[in-house]
């Protein structure tokens, strides 16, 4: 394996290390964007992450508040977000950069404590 392919892995790997949050997060992420009014309901949010119905409520059953969301489902979250970010006024704009970094943070969150098992 060359140099520079083993680089592109571990950068690869990196950033899909560093997109995986807890169901807890996901959580806050949907109460956050409902009561900015982005989304309407659990339906509605799952939806917005190009997932099943049902996907919130999976988290919300008792003990999997603390399961992975997979990291397709966050990046879609954010590209999302970033995307809407760039066509509203700077108000809100700014509740959604708070809402980027509540994101984040629960990704380093759940970094720290996958590290722990």
């Amino acid at each position: 394996m060359s140099e520079e392919s083993s680089a592109d892995g571990f950068f690869t790997n990196y950033l899909a290390w560093r997109s995986e949050m807890l169901g807890i997060g996901l959580e806050n992420t949907y109460r956050s964007l409902r009561e900015m009014g982005l989304v309407k309901s659990q339906r509605d949010f799952c939806r917005f992450l190009s997932r099943g119905p049902g996907y919130l409520k999976e988290f919300r059953r008792a003990g999997r508040d603390m399961v992975k969301v997979s990291a397709v489902t966050v990046e879609t979250l954010q590209s999302r977000l970033c995307a809407i970010k760039a066509r509203v006024p700077a108000q809100i704009a700014v509740e959604l950069d708070d809402i980027l970094e509540d994101i984040e943070r629960a990704c380093r969150v759940a970094d720290v404590i996958g590290r722990g098992r």
